[in-house]
């Protein structure tokens, strides 16, 4: 009995450790997500604009970041999944793009 109590404290504690990562993870890259599809928008004139912005941005996540490593410690392949699952609810535009969060949260 003790040990299935065990259990669903370290269900749960993970748990929110996801959901906290998520959650700073998307206020991180909001506004690259933003620049993003208002590059997918634009007209090829302006692309080499965004892209600047874009890259600048990008620095700014990646230092952000660095903050939720610092806290949480660097995400293996399941646990990029995990926070992949969450981000589905809490940042869509943010979901599904496994390389930039192996890149931004990743061993």
């Amino acid at each position: 009995m003790l040990l299935t109590f065990s259990a669903c404290i370290d269900e749960k504690a993970p748990k929110g450790r996801f959901e906290k990562i998520a959650t700073a993870y998307c206020e991180c890259t909001a506004k690259l997500a933003t620049l993003n599809r208002e590059a997918q928008s634009a007209n090829p004139g302006q692309l080499n604009s965004f892209f600047q912005k874009m890259q600048d941005e990008y620095s700014k996540a990646k230092e952000c970041t660095a903050t939720i490593i610092g806290q949480f410690g660097h995400l293996k392949g399941a646990e990029l999944d995990s926070v992949n699952v969450l981000l589905k609810t809490q940042c869509p535009d943010l979901a599904d793009k496994r390389e930039q969060l192996q890149e931004l949260l990743g061993e």
